[in-house]
């Protein structure tokens, strides 16, 4: 009997977030039979959720997948953004986005509320084939060479040939790897994600031009230790991720997350410009998360079969990071991507090895780079970076100076936009397989030809 052009296979993949979702919707579209496990319901609106921003890489390849109008219908562009400091409100830079994006990278840097953006990947996956099952925590995992097995909280067992670990970084599919829970140092810093009706914000002279237009401004206030990224959603909503100081005197917020009163928000502010204090006054919806450290995982493939752990259960970044979407939802789209060549069942073991082993190496490049590159936009400058010292420093330098900043500023984000925004994963896993992938098959049909002994 001769090799099929395509093999599908069963996928289990545990986890209803971006990882998770964006796994599912590309490996179901390329034609694998693919069920996802969510431990609750909350696709159609996201419980504690806020406003997130989405790479341009990702937005590209999402628009390849016909998307485009969908993603268009829920996010706003985000066309400029302006350095400005935490405690003066003084602009050190400032520059346009929407053009080096276009040119460098196909795709434009998109504003949206979490919520919004999962339900549209969850009713793409539906779409697709991927079959949804919500309230199924899993509690187990077990793992052989041929396949790998999970149960649920209800007793039921489940099998598959590929099991994807999209749980997070504080989860079972991650234990599982490790053999142990991941430890967690608190970083002894918060991350309050604040959201504000623009029609509250229009009404104050200070905050109006904020939203002049829908232009799309994404503000990144530094400085004093604390940062802030401020930006318009479609659901006329203003998010602001604000990163602030713990403070010693009260008790540690839960992890990973919590629904605060704003007033914890105000008491926590310090010092800071006028404009900030007002948007926290100005708060309906004010969600607390810890900054944690959590470490990547050195190898995200379990060494006895086929258990990949991807997203944050493989490599967390800060929360707030454009970073955690973005990586996240590469990791499946290469998934998909590698897999569409699968013919037989021997070549799984190979196509997990690669994509673990590329994303491994592609992590590290993203680490690096947000270590080094402010305009890369992981957290605000100045919670972290010694970034914060050179731009403060701009509004005593005069004009010549202050204006070769913000030339320093458009080199960095041309170099965020070549190194970061630019990546196409789909075009990655294609490059592997035309290198290693297609003489592993030629291999392996050799091998196949052999008459046995």
């Amino acid at each position: 009997q001769g090799v099929p052009d395509f093999l599908p296979i069963d996928f289990i993949v545990i986890g209803g977030g971006i990882a998770g979702l964006t796994a599912s919707i590309s490996l179901s579209r390329v034609g694998h039979r693919v069920t996802l496990l969510e431990q609750k319901w909350d696709f159609d609106e996201t419980q504690l959720a806020g406003g997130c921003r989405i790479a341009p890489n990702i937005t590209r390849i999402l628009s390849r997948w016909g998307l485009n109008d969908e993603l268009r219908a829920i996010t706003s562009v985000g066309h400029f953004v302006q350095f400005v400091d935490f405690v003066t409100g003084e602009c050190a830079a400032k520059g346009e986005w929407v053009d080096d994006f276009r040119i460098e990278s196909d795709g434009e840097f998109l504003l949206a509320h979490y919520a919004d953006f999962r339900r549209l990947l969850y009713d793409t996956a539906v779409r697709y084939g991927t079959t949804v099952r919500a309230n199924a925590r899993v509690v187990k995992i077990s793992v052989t060479p041929e396949h790998s097995t999970v149960v649920l909280e209800c007793g039921e067992t489940l099998s598959a040939d590929v099991l994807i670990g999209a749980d997070g970084s504080h989860s079972i599919s991650r234990a599982t790897i490790l053999g142990r829970k991941t430890p967690i140092v608190r970083k002894h810093l918060n991350m309050y994600n604040a959201t504000i009706s623009i029609h509250d914000m229009a009404a104050e002279p200070t905050l109006a031009p904020l939203l002049a237009d829908k232009i799309g401004i994404v503000l990144s206030w530094f400085g004093n230790g604390c940062g802030a990224i401020g930006f318009q959603t479609m659901r006329d909503e203003y998010h602001v991720q604000i990163y602030l100081p713990e403070d010693p005197r009260t008790a540690q917020l839960p992890f990973p997350i919590s629904a605060v009163e704003r007033d914890t928000l105000i008491a926590s502010l310090g010092k800071c410009e006028p404009r900030i204090k007002r948007l926290a006054e100005l708060a309906q919806w004010v969600l607390a998360l810890p900054v944690v450290d959590i470490p990547h995982l050195e190898d995200p493939l379990h060494d006895d079969g086929p258990l990949l752990v991807i997203g944050e259960a493989a490599h967390p970044f800060p929360v707030g990071s454009i970073y955690t979407i973005g990586l996240a939802a590469c990791d499946g789209m290469m998934l998909g991507r590698l897999f569409s060549h699968l013919r037989r069942r021997r070549q799984i073991p190979g196509f997990l090895d690669a994509l673990a082993e590329m994303r491994r190496k592609r992590v590290a490049q993203v680490y690096e780079i947000q270590l080094s590159n402010p305009a890369a936009m992981s957290v605000p400058p100045g919670v972290d970076m010694e970034y914060t010292d050179a731009l403060r420093a701009a509004q005593g330098m005069g004009d010549s100076l202050a204006e070769a900043l913000t030339q320093d500023v458009h080199f960095c984000v041309l170099q965020a936009i070549r190194e970061v925004f630019a990546y196409d994963p789909e075009d990655e896993a294609e490059d592997w397989w035309v290198q290693w992938g297609l003489v592993h098959e030629r291999a392996l049909a050799i091998e196949d030809e052999q008459p046995g002994e």
